[in-house]
């Protein structure tokens, strides 16, 4: 079965066993812990039935707490399994561009190890492709309720795995009360040099002047040109070279990987943020509060465009659609570093690649790391 990477991966299943009852409208089924009970939802001019907020382990509470998930004890009594459970604790985001969609929806608790599942109504006769979405957030926000790998120890399934083209304009929105002298927010160099020096594990003073000039060089004379230096260096530091590394070793498997670059800008100011692509995935681009209520036809149309890419690639394992006429998907090639582009403009191999700086980093923090510097002065592994 493909196996699709969405940056922080953890693996969880769940084994559903239709029940023998025709009760509450054929929605009560069987898992190995015990009986739940759903519930349909309309879904277009479709319907699913959702089986939501079941415990898939123990509460992580009382000794319980920071350790591994124990499952959770079965139980004989039909679980009412139609709303969404706890969120974890966490800050409550606001005034971000996509504040809504990551922000907790339903009550904070440690008690949080909750699991969703939709499966089409009717349901199948034959075995249906399977999707599973594990939500991101960096242990900081994120929750099931959402709206929206050096081992080489991988099976040989096929990956799918992306960035967004401007994955580092986050940290200048959130670091603009440290970084910005005034409400323009005109980053002088030595304000870059910061932001590069908070940002960048241990990095040494030579390294983060050299990061400055690499990606200086074709800038603007202009009052904002360090943002697009800064935005794009943490960026590929932080986003875009893991996942080229990932991609890579994933590759020198035998697996079939699939890259992508999600490049059409969701806010003016921001371009096309982490997690960009999420709303067109699950068609909640117009839902969404707190962002620009007008769309064109062409951010429409990549709504389901994205969707067709997903679902091809759950059912097949190759995210290029079976029309005739679509483009082709090339499968990720180390040497390239081919990212196929997604967004309004016709798809294809973004070029230059995304991944271009990659080995600059890896280079120059190798090189820092080989100095064998104390501890406190030391520069870690860095992206590939």
């Amino acid at each position: 079965m493909p196996c699709l990477l969405l940056w922080s991966l953890s693996f969880l299943a769940l084994s559903l066993v239709e029940s023998e009852s025709s009760a509450d409208n054929g929605t009560v089924v069987v898992t190995t812990t015990g009986p739940i009970q759903g519930k349909h939802l309309p879904a277009g001019s479709r319907s699913v039935t959702a089986y939501l907020g079941i415990p898939y382990a123990e509460p992580p509470v009382g000794k319980l707490r920071f350790q591994k998930p124990v499952p959770h004890k079965p139980w004989s009594h039909i679980l009412e399994a139609t709303n969404f459970g706890n969120s974890c604790p966490q800050k409550l985001i606001s005034g971000t561009p996509d504040a809504e969609m990551l922000k907790a929806n339903t009550p904070l608790s440690e008690d949080c190890l909750f699991l969703n599942v939709w499966v089409p109504h009717p349901r199948p006769s034959t075995p249906a492709a399977i999707l599973v979405w594990i939500y991101g957030g960096g242990f900081v926000v994120g929750t099931t309720s959402q709206k929206l790998v050096e081992s080489r120890r991988f099976q040989a399934k096929p990956i799918m795995i992306g960035t967004t083209s401007d994955e580092g304009s986050y940290f200048i929105l959130h670091a603009a009360s440290l970084l910005c002298t005034s409400s323009e927010c005109f980053l002088s160099r030595e304000k870059l040099l910061e932001g590069f020096n908070i940002s960048i594990w241990n990095a040494t003073n030579d390294a983060i002047q050299a990061i400055a000039r690499r990606y200086s060089e074709a800038e603007p004379e202009d009052p904002f040109r360090y943002h697009p230096t800064l935005s794009q260096a943490l960026g590929d530091y932080w986003f875009v070279c893991p996942a080229n590394k990932v991609a890579t070793e994933t590759a020198k498997t035998g697996s079939p990987v699939y890259a992508y670059t999600f490049t059409h800008h969701s806010t003016k100011w921001l371009g096309s943020i982490h997690g960009s692509e999420v709303p067109y995935l699950f068609g909640t681009l117009t839902l969404i509060l707190g962002t620009n209520q007008t769309r064109t036809e062409a951010e429409l149309a990549l709504i389901p465009q994205v969707m067709q890419y997903w679902a091809e690639f759950a059912r097949s394992g190759n995210p290029t659609p079976s029309g005739v006429n679509e483009t082709k998907w090339p499968l990720y090639n180390p040497a390239e570093q081919n990212f196929f582009r997604i967004s309004t403009e016709p798809p294809q191999v973004m070029k230059p690649s995304p991944a271009r700086h990659c080995s600059f980093w890896k280079a120059l923090l190798s090189e820092a790391s080989s100095l064998h510097r104390p501890s406190n002065d030391s520069v870690p592994s860095s992206p590939e």
